[in-house]
């Protein structure tokens, strides 16, 4: 994976025409900030550590803007060696679960310094747009497009920036705070305390976790999917 990862490093400096150097400098004028995010980083010098955040975020910035010209590849038939991911659709079922582990989440910070560094042009997707495409596709985030949480984060950006990808997906099931019968957390009792009190449980048709429904004595849940990568 490393290999891939360096490969990856090369075709966006390729992208992007921006010198290696200069990557680094960026990433290194927030080196003290980026540790923060991490446990035990002291084992790393500033080179090593600044190199380790530029070849992931250099790798995960890439493979959004390939996902985002994936059926462009598809139609006229451009992949190259680095295109493997979108060539083996297993290969990203491989490599997601890793990508959304809590220990090797990017500061969100740092990829959208990297990209706007990237002399991205007007009207191109931001980031936070190149991530949602992605795990629309990757996690089946069906009907998320038109969530409140959707539309504040990406038209316009919201202005409280996701933590990470986990994060940020996290952020994409959140109903919206400005909604008046939304009345925040309470304590809520068990299924089992409110099926002894007459309450009935049926399978809901949203696939938003957060729409929950209370009609007539009976509750409405979402259905939850659990497979291998939940």
């Amino acid at each position: 994976m490393e290999d891939h990862k360096l490969r990856y490093l090369k075709c966006f400096l390729d992208r992007t025409n921006v010198k290696l150097k200069d990557y680094f400098e960026k990433i290194k004028e927030r080196e003290v900030e980026l540790r923060h995010y991490y446990e035990d980083t002291k084992k790393f010098n500033i080179a090593a550590f600044v190199n380790i955040i530029l070849v992931d975020a250099a790798f995960v910035i890439e493979l959004l803007l390939r996902n985002k010209s994936e059926e462009k590849f598809r139609e006229e038939k451009l992949w190259d060696d680095n295109a493997w991911i979108f060539k083996k659709p297993w290969v990203l079922q491989k490599i997601l679960p890793n990508m959304l582990m809590l220990e090797n989440q990017l500061p969100f910070f740092i990829l959208e310094d990297l990209y706007n560094h990237t002399g991205a042009q007007t009207g191109e997707p931001s980031i936070i747009e190149l991530s949602y495409r992605f795990f629309q596709q990757a996690l089946l985030l069906e009907n998320l497009e038109n969530s409140p949480a959707f539309r504040k984060s990406i038209m316009p950006p919201d202005p409280k920036k996701p933590l990470h990808f986990v994060d940020f997906i996290r952020t994409l099931h959140l109903p919206d705070p400005t909604l008046k019968e939304n009345v925040g957390l309470q304590s809520t009792p068990s299924m089992t305390i409110l099926r002894q009190a007459g309450v009935k449980f049926n399978v809901g048709s949203s696939k938003n976790l957060f729409d929950i429904q209370f009609k007539k004595n009976t509750l409405e849940i979402p259905k939850i999917e659990i497979h291998d990568y939940t």
